[in-house]
């Protein structure tokens, strides 16, 4: 289970490029193109030790563990294509798409923890939400 999450996390923050690249479509090789990184290596490690060590405090069930693990894991690729080049999108509208991208994912991740559980998060997430939002604005 802890390696199913921290594979899951480092699959989405990691790997950007295909591995078969000349099987990609040309709209998969224009989003490629695209693609903007938000966050070095060595901090898409703090964020990935971040979330495992908040969902070990947690105390969640396996069963809502792997929930809560699809919900994060949701987040982080949408969130990686929020400042893509081909959106071309202002500082504003891409911290208003990140805002709503955290409520989105702030209500489903409710339905599965209890309140405790729920402030942790929010916590966690709400720091990673204004630390991108910081980031997309430089």
């Amino acid at each position: 289970m802890k390696t199913s999450f921290l594979l899951i996390v480092a699959f989405t923050l990691f790997i950007s490029n295909p591995i078969a690249s000349q099987d990609l479509t040309q709209k998969q090789l224009e989003r490629e193109k695209n693609k903007v990184e938000i966050y070095t290596p060595n901090e898409k490690d703090s964020i990935q030790m971040s979330f495992y060590n908040q969902a070990n405090k947690m105390g969640l069930s396996e069963k809502n563990r792997e929930k809560y693990n699809r919900i994060i894991t949701d987040f982080v690729f949408d969130m990686k294509r929020v400042n893509d080049k081909d959106k071309d999108l202002s500082a504003e509208e891409m911290e208003e798409k990140l805002l709503k991208l955290e409520v989105k994912s702030n209500n489903k991740v409710k339905q599965i923890l209890n309140q405790e559980q729920f402030e942790k998060h929010k916590k966690v997430f709400g720091d990673l939400v204004s630390d991108a939002i910081i980031k997309l604005k430089k």
